[in-house]
């Protein structure tokens, strides 16, 4: 089965909420609200009871995390300012209360009311008396339009925010125009133009770092998302990282929160690690769910689902699914592309799952979404990849290659690279089904020379970032070294100074100690000198060191790469070699070799995915290998369960053992129960601190009589032996109900 998946970056249902935020200067917590409610109570001036009228009524109008809107009491107290300022006049306040209306107006639903109050403050303030409040105007204008992010569309709101950009500029409001420059990158990001939207998020950080503005945790999040787009993934993972960090310590737990941990799980899941990307999902649900947003709790549910399929549980998956659809009712609009989420997650289920049948109404309303000429190009490619992979299943090989070219020459378009190769690997599946040996053993070259140079270009990137690092915090030592020295030398003279006040009435004993502190000076000074050379010599040589050790690592994980790729490079020859010969018994031999090689390819597979290349995680090796055996044969009456401690092995040991491992299993599927119902059992602990023991046992028929492993000509029992005697350990075999091996090595 292939549960390759494609992620689309952003949950639809998180924007319309972002832009509304977004559009205007502040946003409030509850305790914010509170804090301008007692502020209000005390206020004696005027002015200052009007501006805190207004920003009370923007608080009620905003729907934030941690309270409810209250579009009434917001209109009751704009009314109260009003009628505090016709006795006060003062005309900032009057733009002021006509702008919050607008926003009110906007978010009780009433747009047309509201966008021509915003086009008489234009008209009002097109004489430049007040450049702030007219840029505060143009922003606001660009929320007006559909969240349909069609190119007319994002086009019409860039121009307003570049005019209030202009706006802002002449009043000289730093601020603003971070938060400008930092939509204008997310209405660019959409329409794909990322080069753009990176150059306008530098300058929107830029802004912000100069009004010292704390919430950054939103700028941050979009450079995560401008390196995800360009697959950059570790670098996309650090600053979605950082910017999780910098919500929590501005203790910001609302929607913008969801959307981070959102993007920290899909940039897991690209790093294929769905194992750690899931609690992110579900964090991020737990909010959408909290929010009743319900377009973006079916986004977010879609994510969930993938995650599942990609771990092998697939019917977790759609039962999650069906409880969500229980729970939660479906969205009744479909402006985010909610619903071919939906058909997607299904599609994917069912085609998994085996379920054809089930699957093809998704499939045909996927084919219907897939043509719409205003569809973002990333969701095109993963409707495109989950019809692909229906239609290989179903072996309508025809329209499966038709829109394998049509993906292809969708990911050529944007150059995206491992949407390219990934669209290889599907196209190895349909040569494979077809018996197009040679064609698919081309698709699966041109994917491994993709993803081998996007991994170099990954490990250059991370080597200068180091780089760039190490001399930056050297720069910083010096420096503070310097400043040390330079206080040690002011401290020294002004000692000095005093000693010499001290004793004027005895200048010969001050003159002989001086004459002798000046020679342990020089004594201390030349000993300073010399430990100070010693410590740089040995900074250089440390760093030097830890870049060794670094590439080291990459240099060891690159050959555990390369060798697993020759695996499986052998595994799918073998697998053409056996479609040429009818000899029953070379083909099980060639199937018995894929499977050894898939198990000692799983091995390093495991090693170059690893932080610590040296040694192996066994309790996942064998949860991997088991699911692997169960694939591959007809276990379906077949309950294996699995008791193994954490234990940590080298290469070494973890390969013989794996390979034993293999064919105990093995067997135990293929001879032990004739009906195709049983148990079979597989532990590993360690007794003692210098011993391990594995132990595999079924309930089957047992061995034959007078059974003895190590004069048995059979392949597998002389691979057991062999490997056992290898590893310096001892073998047990007994047969009593079924069959027990117990294997003991040292530790």
């Amino acid at each position: 089965m292939n549960y390759h998946i494609v992620m689309t970056r952003t949950i639809p249902g998180l924007l319309l909420f972002f832009f509304c935020i977004s559009a205007h200067a502040q946003y409030f917590t509850r305790e914010e609200g509170t804090a301008l409610l007692n502020q209000l109570k005390s206020a004696r001036e005027d002015s200052q009871r009007i501006s805190l009228l207004i920003s009370l009524a923007e608080y009620h109008t905003i729907s934030s995390y941690d309270h409810p809107t209250n579009f009434d009491s917001a209109a009751l107290l704009l009314t109260q300012a009003e009628e505090l300022n016709n006795r006060k006049k003062l005309p900032s306040a009057v733009t002021e209360i006509m702008m919050a209306k607008a926003f009110l107006l906007r978010y009780s639903g009433k747009t047309e009311e509201g966008r021509k109050t915003i086009l008489s403050i234009i008209d009002l303030l097109k004489d430049g008396r007040d450049n702030h409040s007219l840029g505060k105007a143009y922003y606001e204008l660009s929320n007006y339009y559909d969240y349909d992010f069609k190119y007319n569309t994002i086009s019409q709101r860039t121009a307003y925010i570049h005019q209030a950009i202009t706006a802002f500029e002449k009043a000289g409001a730093i601020n603003d125009l971070g938060n400008c420059y930092k939509v204008l990158a997310d209405l660019h990001h959409l329409v794909n133009m990322y080069d753009t939207a990176m150059k306008e998020i530098e300058i929107s950080l830029k802004y912000y770092k100069i009004s010292n503005y704390p919430r950054l945790e939103g700028v941050y999040d979009m450079f995560g998302q401008l390196y995800y787009a360009r697959s950059n993934y570790q670098q996309a993972l650090s600053y979605e990282l950082m910017a999780l960090k910098t919500a929590n310590v501005n203790s910001n737990d609302g929607l913008q929160i969801c959307e981070i941990e959102n993007n920290v799980g899909l940039t897991l899941f690209k790093m294929n690690d769905p194992k750690a990307a899931l609690p992110h999902f579900m964090n991020a649900l737990r909010i959408a769910e909290k929010e009743s947003d319900n377009e973006t709790v079916y986004g977010l549910t879609s994510h969930v689902v993938e995650t599942y399929i990609a771990m092998k549980q697939p019917q977790e998956g759609l039962s999650f699914l069906k409880a969500i659809v229980k729970k939660h009712t479906k969205p009744n609009t479909d402006r985010f592309e909610t619903q071919g989420y939906i058909y997607k997650t299904y599609l994917n289920l069912y085609t998994v799952l085996g379920q054809y049948n089930n699957g093809r109404f998704y499939y045909d309303q996927l084919i219907t979404k897939a043509k719409d000429p205003n569809l973002d190009v990333f969701k095109r490619n993963g409707y495109y990849e989950e019809i692909i992979k229906y239609l290989i299943a179903t072996k309508d090989f025809t329209n499966a290659l038709k829109y394998l070219n049509a993906n292809k020459t969708l990911m050529e378009s944007i150059n995206d690279d491992i949407g390219l190769a990934r669209n290889y690997n599907l196209w190895f599946s349909l040569d494979t089904a077809q018996g197009n040996y040679k064609s698919a053993v081309d698709k699966i070259l041109k994917e491994r020379l993709i993803t081998d140079t996007t991994l170099n270009a990954a490990k250059a990137s991370e080597i200068r970032h180091l780089e760039v690092q190490y001399q930056t915090e050297k720069r910083e030592n010096d420096i503070r070294v310097k400043d040390q020295t330079i206080k040690a030398m002011v401290q020294t003279d002004q000692l000095k100074q005093a000693n010499l006040d001290q004793t004027r009435f005895t200048r010969n004993l001050t003159a002989i100690t001086s004459v002798l502190l000046l020679t342990l000076g020089t004594i201390l000074y030349i000993q300073y000198k010399q430990k100070r050379k010693a410590n740089i010599l040995i900074t250089q040589r440390n760093v030097q060191l830890n870049q060794l050790l670094k590439e080291k690592d990459w240099l060891v994980k690159e050959v555990h790469h390369r060798v697993k790729n020759n695996l499986q490079m052998v595994i799918s020859i073998l697998n053409m070699q056996s479609a040429y010969l009818d000899n029953e018994v070379a083909i099980l031999a060639i199937r018995d070799s894929q499977r050894r090689m898939q198990a000692m390819s799983l091995i390093h597979q495991k090693l170059y995915q690893s932080k610590n290349v040296s040694v192996i995680d066994m309790q996942n090796y064998i949860t991997e290998l088991i699911c692997y055996l169960k694939d591959i044969y007809n276990t379906s009456g077949i309950l294996f369960e699995e008791n193994i401690e954490p234990v940590s092995l080298d290469v070494s040991q973890a390969v013989p053992l794996g390979l034993i491992l293999n064919e105990l299993i093995t067997n135990a599927i293929k001879h032990a129960f004739p009906t195709g119902i049983g148990n079979v059992s597989v532990s590993l602990h360690s007794p003692s601190p210098h011993s391990l023991q594995l132990k595999v046992c079924d309930n089957g028929k047992g061995l034959p009589e007078k059974f003895n492993a190590f004069a048995s000509n059979s392949l597998g029992m002389r691979l057991i032996t062999g490997l056992v005697t290898q590893l310096e350990g001892t073998l047990k075999i007994s047969s009593d109900r079924g069959v027990k091996v117990l294997i003991t090595i040292p530790y």
